[in-house]
């Protein structure tokens, strides 16, 4: 029985004598294995010797195909073409190629007309359509029909092939951008677990750890808010603690500083206990330690088989993305105590404490000097009033140095600090009020008197707003000093690095540990593909051709991409089991190269349209495929023909008189690409029933299968001088 997927065989007794007898012997000898289908192409003037190399052929009850070449002989009767009788055995065909060049002709025309094209074009396209095995079997079923099994072929064929130089060319430029090295490493982490959590609350609620971040955040929360609230009216009234707010920054700073501890602390005692090889299962309440994650050697085999299968996909390199895996990996691995320790002095300088313990000192001048020529023209004006009320004066200024005490007395004072010293600002204040006072009533003003009541209100409105203004902005500037904001902040981060300590240091650890240590083990196995690949190109005597379809070059870089993920199966296998990690990558460099011989037996047995055993992405070769189809308009019309149109028949015109000319003695094989089959029935074409869909090749044709006049075969049994 014919092996459904194996090649066809090609012997050329003709023109590369020496070869075909050279592996006829070998298979004769049983050095080498017989293939299921044979092409032979042998001269008519020299069967009957050769018949002898090759007739072990049909003792083997292989199928053959002798496709013999050259003129009939001539007997008193007419032309006789002798044939060794075996050679029309069930299972084979001959076909008699009277004239490689053949003539243009039809069974219903009288004779043919030269060809006018080179003398071996028209056996060379018959060779390439036997070559394909599905005509191949049909060519040998249609014989059966034929007696003698034995016909002249016609034939139109059509192809949608691509030069197969344009093709090497691309595999080998293909190779240097699978494997080059940009020099920027894209570290790649695997799902799940990329960057931060989003998530939080992995320390137990109401253990120790999470009491110490509530104290610390309440702490940081009361202090800002008290020392916002100084800011309005009330702190500068007095009706607000100053002196608490400064006390309740100081206590922010300590329980920021003991936060912070507790979390260097949190990532000694998790690193003694999982160095200590604590159970996966196990919780530590009392501290705030949930139960450890179990480690999922499939789920790290999907994710990650994904994740390189996606980025492979997408254009990256065998090295970049082998250097980015591990980039990941090292990202993966367990924080140690020490980075942990350096992580919170980033986010909770000892600078950020200091402030909080020792908070600067409130600015003295709550007005500062600057406003003191304001208080004096304020007071001034209002000294200006006519008669008895000139002495409001004397009161907007008093009650100015009252206001301005007030603020002296309201800010929070550093304790050592003295009265004189705070009492200073008061003094200026009275001095300059008092100024105005005098300058306004010894000086003549020439001031309308209708114009002074109005002034006056408008100072006294004018001396509160600026000195509210003051106050704000003094309480402003110690709020900015102390940094309570910048306190919640830390606070905040801390708790982030808490998160991630008890998350990835405890609860992932195991997992995370895997992860780390299998993607490690796949950077390595890339790069052994990636040697390969580049060990192979350098031995390659690569053709210096300019890949002119601009759609091979990523169906072959698809392809590649394909092959390495191929060579890489096993590999998910083993992690996926948990065997030793170590021998997970043994064996991808010989795979590679395997599967690299495949696929280049693939192109020149297939080409580059029909996908590889390993092929897994479409999209660009069903682009190129439907490109090529585009092209190519004949193939719709080949499905169409009956082969009773005007064809290439191989044999010179005047052997066109041995030839059987009615249409139920001719067999036809139309085939077609099953490529195009989708192709066709989108654009509407309906092709005959009686189409073979080929699966290999993107070629298209009619074989003619014309009967010879039964006088002209004669048959014989030759002596067997050959060992079957």
């Amino acid at each position: 029985m014919t092996a459904p997927n194996e090649p066809v065989h090609y012997l050329d007794l003709v023109d590369d004598r020496e070869l075909a007898l050279t592996w006829l012997r070998t298979t004769r000898s049983g050095e080498r294995r017989l293939p299921q289908r044979v092409l032979v192409v042998a001269d008519t003037r020299d069967l009957a010797a050769d018949f002898a190399e090759f007739q072990h052929l049909y003792v083997d009850r292989l199928n053959v195909v002798c496709v013999v070449v050259g003129p009939t002989g001539k007997t008193d009767s007419g032309a006789e073409l002798r044939l060794p009788a075996v050679l029309s055995q069930d299972g084979s065909a001959v076909l008699w190629v009277g004239d490689p060049r053949g003539v243009w002709w039809s069974p219903d025309s009288v004779r043919g007309l030269p060809p006018g094209v080179d003398g071996r074009a028209g056996l060379g396209e018959l060779v390439e359509a036997l070559t394909i095995r599905d005509v191949f079997d049909e060519v040998v079923e249609r014989a059966r029909k034929i007696p003698h099994a034995t016909a002249s072929p016609g034939l139109h064929t059509v192809s949608g092939y691509i030069d197969a130089g344009q093709v090497t060319a691309a595999v080998w430029q293909a190779v240097p951008r699978l494997t080059a090295q940009s020099g920027v490493v894209d570290v790649i982490t695997p799902p799940g677990v990329e960057g931060r959590p989003d998530e939080t609350g992995f320390v137990i609620e109401g253990s120790a750890l999470d009491r110490a971040w509530r104290d610390a955040a309440s702490q940081a929360h009361h202090a800002d808010a008290s020392v916002r609230r100084l800011a309005g009216w009330s702190g500068l009234l007095g009706l607000e603690d100053a002196t608490a707010a400064r006390e309740s920054v100081i206590a922010t700073g300590h329980h920021l500083d003991g936060f912070a501890e507790v979390v260097r602390a949190t990532a000694d005692e998790i690193a003694l206990r999982t160095g200590a090889g604590a159970s996966t299962s196990v919780a530590v309440p009392d501290l705030g330690l949930p139960p450890r994650l179990p480690v999922e050697p499939a789920e790290v085999a999907g994710g990650l088989r994904a994740r390189v299968t996606d980025e492979l996909r997408a254009g990256r390199s065998l090295t970049e993305l082998a250097a980015g895996l591990r980039g990941g990996a090292t990202w993966l691995a367990p924080r140690g105590a020490g980075q942990v320790a350096r992580r919170v002095d980033e986010v909770c300088p000892a600078e950020l404490g200091a402030r909080l313990r020792e908070p600067a000192a409130f600015p003295r001048w709550v007005a500062p000097p600057a406003a003191l020529p304001a208080a004096a023209v304020g007071v001034g004006v209002a000294a200006l009033l006519p008669g008895a009320f000139w002495w409001l004066g004397p009161v907007l200024g008093l009650a100015w140095v009252c206001a301005v005490l007030r603020t002296s007395l309201s800010r929070p004072r550093v304790p050592d600090e003295s009265t004189a010293v705070a009492l200073l600002p008061v003094v200026a204040h009275a001095v300059a009020v008092a100024a105005g006072v005098v300058a306004a009533r010894a000086v003549p003003w020439p001031v309308p008197v209708e114009a002074v009541a109005p002034a006056t209100v408008a100072a006294a409105v004018g001396l509160a707003v600026l000195l509210g203004a003051c106050w704000r902005r003094a309480v402003g500037r110690w709020h900015a000093d102390v940094a309570t904001a910048e306190a919640g902040a830390a606070v905040a981060a801390l708790r982030s690095v808490l998160e991630e300590v008890v998350d990835r240091g405890w609860r992932q650890a195991d997992r995370l540990r895997f992860w780390s240590d299998a993607m490690r083990t796949v950077a390595g196995a890339l790069d052994d593909a990636a040697d390969v690949l580049r060990g192979i190109a350098a031995e390659a005597d690569a053709p210096r051709v300019v890949v002119d379809n601009p759609l091979v070059s990523p169906v072959v870089s698809d392809d590649l991409a394909d092959l390495t993920l191929e060579a890489l199966t096993p590999c998910w296998a083993g992690l996926a089991s948990r065997r030793g990690l170590e021998t997970v990558g043994l064996g991808v460099r010989d795979r590679v190269r395997h599967l690299f011989g495949d696929y280049r037996v693939h192109l020149t047995e297939k080409g580059v349209q029909a996908a590889p055993p390993f092929g897994r992405s479409d999209g660009n070769r069903e682009l190129l495929i439907s490109e090529t189809l585009r092209r190519v308009p004949e193939i719709e019309a080949v499905t169409q023909r009956t082969g009773r149109e005007e064809m290439r028949q191989l044999c010179a015109p005047r052997d066109l008189a041995d030839l059987k000319h009615e249409a139920k003695d001719i067999q036809v094989v139309r085939f077609a690409p099953l490529l195009a089959q989708a192709h066709l029935a989108g654009a509407g074409v309906d092709p005959l029933l009686e189409t073979c869909w080929t699966s290999s090749t993107l070629a298209a044709g009619v074989v003619r299968l014309v009967p010879l006049r039964g006088e002209v075969v004669r048959t014989y049994w030759p002596h067997n001088r050959g060992s079957a």
